[in-house]
């Protein structure tokens, strides 16, 4: 495929490095080394809990009785494994994920319910601190050292992260496959990258937002192989779940049809900000939270394809998870741990937009700053549908930085990639 005429370069895929592959070395040498710190941690913070009593029980649970042969779609057998494991919290008449989910987890129903959430833990905060290195290598410069700190940091102090670390929840192993399927097609491998992203389905409520508007980049830039690969992907899972369980589908649709009339309008979200302003009435929020989720798909959707300068695969994924968070039906503080990769991004372009240094480095603070000042109003007005302004500014920031003429971004040679000029 040609250079894009309004870029000043064009990245040619090509195998990494060797400083390349030496900084991937030393990161995962590095994560290696904190192991132990980060299992003495997760260790503390589980038994200091009621780990019977989480979302990761949900989860475990669910990979468990794909060891033992139960249903986790029958309120029987559910019931049952909540009586056995002495768990009293049944927030859930049968298990509201999808059935491919379980089986991926399945690996952690072997191990006892403890040491599967220290493990948990442990393997989420790895995967998020590993997604944001990964934006920052795919961003390479020079100075982009002096931002391992300030990023390493924010993301310590992002409240999402301890929401979703304490409840066990999903957000580490989804930003991890994002940013891994945006290093892939930044390097081209259109295909490699779509079998990752699918996997977002796992969570339907974030991940067909975020996969529908990959689609549409993916068809402006006719890389039809990207989406051959969510398509076979995503067919994969089902066709395997639907093997081992054919009525999971229906089942797990009504309890989603459950979940969401006991949730919506509360959640922070652009649906949640609807049912703030209209009192929590059914008919304005339905007609204010569609207008304001139509008007944010309509501009992100135009961003994506319609523009001139249509972002790159990094930029254009880091778009969509924002706008995904905002116009999901319901969600909660720790899904919004998928910002993460796009306040890396985020912070790295207004580095490269010339601004001083403590201006981006500080971006991530001041964004953590908003989401512990919103926690705050919601423990004060004991609703948390404010905290969907935390998505919102990260949607801006990104825009703005996918809206900038890319010469202006001035971007310097990556370690996975060489930059050839190329004719206006």
């Amino acid at each position: 495929m040609p250079p894009a005429a309004n870029a000043p370069a064009a990245v040619l895929a090509r195998p990494p490095s060797a400083a390349a592959r030496a900084r991937v070395g030393r990161l995962a040498l590095a994560l290696l080394a904190l192991c132990p710190l980060l299992v003495w941690s997760a260790a503390r913070l589980v038994y200091a809990l009621n780990y019977r009593a989480s979302d990761f029980f949900t989860f475990w649970l669910a990979a468990r009785m794909q060891w033992t042969g139960q249903d986790p779609y029958s309120p029987a057998d559910w019931l049952a494994g909540h009586q056995q494991f002495a768990a009293d919290w049944i927030p859930n008449a049968l298990y509201p994920y999808p059935l491919p989910l379980a089986l991926l987890l399945a690996p952690l129903g072997l191990l006892p319910l403890d040491r599967a959430y220290i493990v948990w833990i442990s393997l989420a905060l790895v995967l998020m601190v590993t997604a944001v290195m990964l934006v920052l290598l795919l961003d390479w410069q020079p100075r982009s050292k002096h931002y391992v700190g300030p990023l390493l940091i924010g993301l310590l102090l992002f409240r999402p992260v301890w929401v979703s670390l304490r409840n066990g929840q999903l957000g580490g192993l989804l930003v991890f496959v994002v940013a891994l399927a945006a290093c892939c097609w930044e390097q081209r491998r259109w295909l490699a990258g779509g079998l990752l992203l699918a996997l977002l389905a796992l969570k339907p409520t974030f991940g067909f937002p975020v996969l529908g508007l990959g689609l549409l980049w993916l068809a402006a830039r006719r890389q039809w192989a990207g989406a051959a690969g969510i398509a076979i992907s995503g067919a994969a899972l089902l066709l395997i779940a639907q093997l081992q369980n054919a009525q999971w589908l229906s089942r797990f649709l009504g309890v989603g049809q459950t979940k969401l009339g006991e949730t919506f309008g509360y959640s922070p979200t652009l649906w949640g900000l609807a049912g703030a302003a209209c009192g929590h009435t059914l008919t304005c929020t339905l007609a204010a939270g569609g207008l304001l989720a139509g008007g944010l798909l309509l501009a992100t959707g135009f961003v994506l394809a319609a523009s001139r300068a249509r972002p790159g695969p990094l930029l254009a994924l880091s778009l969509s998870l924002p706008a995904a968070l905002l116009v999901m039906p319901y969600g909660w503080a720790y899904d919004q741990v998928l910002l993460l990769a796009p306040l890396a991004v985020a912070t790295l372009a207004v580095a490269r937009a010339g601004f001083p240094y403590l201006v981006s480095a500080l971006l991530f603070f001041a964004v953590d700053l908003l989401a512990i000042a919103l926690l705050l109003l919601a423990a004060a007005t004991g609703e948390d549908t404010w905290s969907a302004l935390v998505p919102l500014v990260v949607w801006v920031l990104v825009l703005w930085a996918a809206r900038r003429p890319a010469g202006e971004l001035r971007p310097l040679e990556p370690p996975y990639a060489v930059t050839v000029a190329s004719r206006p």
